[in-house]
């Protein structure tokens, strides 16, 4: 299996991607970074513009998908940089991801996440999973944690 897994530095992608290394089934994981990672022999780490994805690179092409990318309020400085990180990212990634054939998707949302909601944060993840659902994917899974501190 090829594993393609956004948001490898982060605190829940961090550990995805110590999982993902260790898992004899998965043969390659890419993991699309803004910052380098330590090497490994099972692992291809693109550093990638967010915002100037390349549509067909070549490491688009895998089995499934985990998505972990995500950020604060008060890291990202606003709701528009927010929504940007929590919603476009990983609507785009989908989407490239899914145009070069991955069927599987696997989103690290949020406990709450309702598009219909009032509170901002629930309302962006909320309408990612919506927009999600619409993909094609074969395969999709939200998993809501709670509180990320």
């Amino acid at each position: 299996m090829k594993l393609l897994l956004a948001g490898a530095t982060g605190l829940v992608g961090s550990h995805a991607l110590r999982l993902a290394l260790a898992d004899p089934a998965i043969e390659r994981v890419i993991a699309p970074t803004r910052r380098a990672l330590p090497p490994h022999p099972k692992l291809d780490a693109p550093q990638i513009d967010w915002d100037a994805l390349p549509p067909d690179a070549p490491w688009w092409r895998v089995d499934a998908v985990v998505c972990a990318l995500g950020t604060t309020m008060r890291a990202a400085g606003s709701r528009e940089a927010f929504r940007k990180v929590d919603f476009d990212y990983p609507l785009a990634l989908a989407q490239a991801a899914y145009r070069a054939g991955a069927r599987t998707y696997a989103l690290n949302s949020a406990l709450g996440a309702d598009a219909g909601s009032r509170v901002f944060y629930n309302r962006v993840k909320g309408e990612l999973e919506q927009a999600l659902a619409g993909g094609g994917f074969d395969s999709l899974t939200y998993v809501r944690p709670g509180l990320i501190g």
